[in-house]
């Protein structure tokens, strides 16, 4: 994992701004990566998307929050999860330069996502059952 010293000028940063009035970020977090943006919700309004890396919260190195020295592989602490429900509340992300490519397919109203890489099919992300 990157620490805050390690600003890579090949990659792009950008902030968001949440207001009081906002009660979800409508996004889900896995370590420091987004790995889903909901549709309409106020992630996507503002720009995020999946595979952006969650590096401050509110001036705070997002990796570095509530991480214990003992357990590295932890995934994500309860500090990391409440910085996410303060507000207001600044988040800095860091945009790779290069994506994953993800493709969502539909089976009449039914809907699967999969994660493509290399020309192979690494991951399905099922929405019901098939």
């Amino acid at each position: 994992m990157a620490s805050q010293g390690d600003v890579d000028p090949a990659e792009s940063y950008f902030t968001i701004e949440v207001p009081t009035s906002v009660k979800a970020l409508d996004m889900r977090v896995i370590k420091t990566e987004v790995c889903h943006v909901y549709k309409g919700g106020f992630a996507e309004q503002q720009g995020v998307e999946i595979d952006d890396e969650v590096w401050e919260v509110n001036g705070e190195f997002f990796g570095d929050i509530g991480k214990d020295p003992n357990y590295p592989e932890k995934d994500q602490t309860e500090e990391q999860v409440n910085a996410f429900k303060q507000r207001p509340l600044t988040i800095k992300f860091k945009r790779p330069k290069y994506k994953d490519t993800y493709y969502e397919v539909e089976f009449g109203d039914k809907k699967i996502g999969v994660k493509y890489l290399d020309a192979v099919v690494t991951t399905v992300l099922k929405t019901f059952k098939l």
